[in-house]
This record gives structure tokens, C-alpha cells and sequence, in this order.
């Protein structure tokens, strides 16, 4: 799996980094930084309860990264 990861990241984000030139607004690594561990708590919090994350769970794990790519789209 590492290799496996390592070869997507290759390729998913330095390959187009060098053809694409990435701008951010100032502070955004911030929220970047907050959103993530936000989805991390709820997803751990989701996995441990009885009968684990279930629909609902993750619905809310999809609607939490739509709202992240809306996010980077319009920043």
C-alpha cells in the first residue's frame, strides 16, 4: 500500500505541478489545516461507535469533503 500511495501521489500531484502553477489566498493553509482535523475527529469519532460509521456517517464524510473541494475550487 505504501508503494502503491506514493506512485499516486507521483503522479496525481508532482506530474501536474510542474505544467500547472498553484496560487493560494493567504491563511488558507489554516483552514486547510482545521478542516482536516475536523474530518479526522468526526471520522474517528464515527468509527468508534457500536456498528461503526454506517450510511449516515458517511454521507456526512462526503458532504464534509464536497464542502472541502468547493472550498479550494473558490479560494
Amino acid at each position: 500500500a505504501f508503494a502503491s500511495n506514493t506512485i499516486n501521489l507521483i503522479g496525481g500531484v508532482l506530474v501536474p505541478a510542474l505544467f500547472v502553477e498553484v496560487r493560494s489566498r493567504p491563511g488558507i493553509e489554516r483552514l486547510n489545516l482545521a478542516w482536516l482535523a475536523m474530518t479526522t475527529l468526526v471520522s474517528i469519532y464515527g468509527l468508534s461507535r457500536p456498528g461503526g460509521l454506517g450510511r449516515r456517517g458517511g454521507a456526512v464524510l462526503l458532504l464534509l469533503y464536497g464542502a472541502f473541494v468547493i472550498l479550494q475550487i473558490t479560494a
